[in-house]
């Protein structure tokens, strides 16, 4: 290791010594306002923030096509009505976006509208070979 570098370490471990109480203080003391203004913003556009995350998540993921762009709109449409829906309703990928067998996309026409148990007991399971025909979902 430089001498410089263990120099920078000895220093940056002093310099939180010295400001640990200062630190804790201003993390007690920070306006909650700066937290809520945040949450309030995105309250008044159901399913934005739902529709960051996940497409945050799913390129992550490496679940993003390069022509998303062209989708985006539709796919934050989706997560926006998803949340105007009364009861306890969630946005799930058909086809997952993880799984041990394919890897889907997160694009609009791989969701579906199912509840909090429902996509829970799904998981990462696929939809039966039957259920999905050319596109067409038949029950």
């Amino acid at each position: 290791m430089r001498k410089d570098n263990r120099d920078r370490k000895e220093y940056d471990k002093e310099y939180y010594q010295r400001n640990k109480e200062k630190k804790k203080a201003y993390q007690r003391n920070r306006p909650t306002e700066v937290k809520y203004a945040i949450e309030k913003k995105h309250l008044k556009k159901p399913g934005v923030m739902a529709y960051k995350k996940a497409t945050k998540r799913a390129n992550d993921k490496k679940a993003l096509p390069p022509w998303f762009i062209l989708d985006q709109k539709e796919v934050a449409s989706i997560y926006a009505e998803c949340k105007k829906l009364e009861g306890d309703m969630t946005v799930d990928h058909i086809i997952p976006i993880k799984s041990p067998i394919v890897c889907g996309l997160h694009v609009s026409w791989n969701m579906q509208f199912l509840t909090r148990s429902a996509n829970s007991k799904k998981g990462n399971s696929l939809p039966p070979p039957h259920q999905y025909i050319g596109g067409e979902r038949y029950e």
